[in-house]
């Protein structure tokens, strides 16, 4: 089935808003070379930034929520790799830069102390090395660097400033060069003003994964814990106490992200499957912030053909009471057949299913919330 056609047999389910609830604005990125923004109240697209290649993802949204940086893996020589900056109050491109960062400053040195509006990309190259740079989004010229590491690309969050006109600390989940082959993953927290190393805390032991087996980090609201995906076990730990406060073990059967509600109280997982063979286990798993297990919420009836639905990626609502879950497979590949891309919207208090929303793209596989 074509995809308007699929669009047209499907389209949007559309349900009543309830009183008093604000309408919140989506923002998606998929298959499509473009980036899709949608109103979460009524299902209406009102804009598709771009032109992007297919299958770019989101790098980082600034402190400020004004602009989001997505990675653009470009199509071949004609189109070369970037990183793109979208304004998000008017949805277009303010500015697009080659990747890997031009490296004609090495020499320059680097400085003075960060603002904290920088860009942070990990796995950048400087001076020989690979690890994470703070780019100024005015002049696009690097200001710090800390390596050599390699991070996925998950694995980098900001905390909350403390002190106004101080950045928050930058947390990175990764591995350095160890010896013989292996590398350990740890958590490393950078001073947000100048990238120097504050603290490191091991969690997960060496092995042959080149990011130390960590898959995703995401910090809680206020600062205090990182939760930290790794291969099937999620642990929060407490920056405080420099230790595992609470683990357990993630039932997916594929690889999923994690995403945090605003008051830090639920932690939400999805399950994406492998993109060929299965497309998950159709269940966003919900934990509390001691990550204690409450029921998952159930979407195996949503998915075409009898078939659970595969679920890429989530954000909570600004409220805490909507779930907004980016689903659908690419256009090409799976063998369990393809499923169009939509945004389903959940009630975060029942795992109640209360409309979906199609995006007009396949494999929505980021989902961002303009604050």
């Amino acid at each position: 089935m074509s995809m308007v056609a699929c669009l047209a047999a499907c389209g949007s389910i559309q349900a009543p808003v309830e009183p008093g609830r604000s309408s919140e604005t989506l923002i998606t990125l998929g298959e499509a070379e473009h980036m899709t923004v949608v109103d979460g109240e009524t299902g209406r697209i009102i804009a598709r930034p771009g032109p992007l290649s297919r299958f770019a993802v989101v790098r980082q949204v600034s402190p400020d929520g004004r602009t989001i940086y997505v990675f653009d893996p470009g199509s071949g020589p004609s189109q070369p790799a970037e990183v793109v900056a979208v304004d998000m109050g008017t949805f277009r491109v303010r500015w697009r830069e080659p990747w890997p960062i031009r490296s004609s400053d090495d020499e320059r040195p680097l400085g003075p102390r960060l603002a904290g509006t920088e860009v942070l990309l990990q796995n950048a190259s400087w001076r020989g090395n690979q690890g994470v740079i703070a780019l100024d989004d005015s002049s696009r010229q690097v200001r710090a660097f800390w390596g050599p590491a390699a991070v996925p690309l998950r694995g980098l969050t900001r905390l909350p400033s403390r002190l106004r006109g101080v950045p928050g600390d930058v947390v990175v989940g990764g591995a350095r060069p160890g010896r013989s082959g292996t590398f350990t993953g740890c958590l490393y927290i950078l001073d947000g003003a100048t990238l120097s190393v504050r603290d490191s805390i091991v969690v997960v032991p060496a092995s042959s994964n080149p990011f130390g087996g960590i898959d995703e980090v995401l910090a809680s609201p206020d600062g205090r814990r990182v939760y930290v995906a790794a291969g099937r076990t999620l642990v929060s730990y407490d920056l405080v106490e420099r230790r595992a406060v609470a683990s357990t073990g993630l039932p997916t059967v594929g690889t999923g992200r994690l995403a945090i509600a605003p008051d830090g109280r639920s932690l939400y997982y999805t399950d994406a499957g492998d993109g060929r063979n299965f497309p998950g286990s159709g269940f966003v798993h919900v934990f509390d912030a001691e990550l204690k297990p409450r029921p998952p919420i159930d979407l195996r009836s949503v998915g075409p053909g009898g078939r659970p639905i595969q679920t890429n990626h989530a954000a909570v609502s600004s409220d805490g009471k909507l779930l907004y879950v980016a689903a659908g497979s690419a256009s090409r590949g799976p063998l369990y057949g393809v499923q169009y891309g939509r945004v389903l919207v959940i009630d975060a208090a029942t795992g109640a299913l209360i409309k979906e929303i199609a995006t007009g793209d396949w494999y929505v596989q980021d989902i961002i919330i303009r604050r």
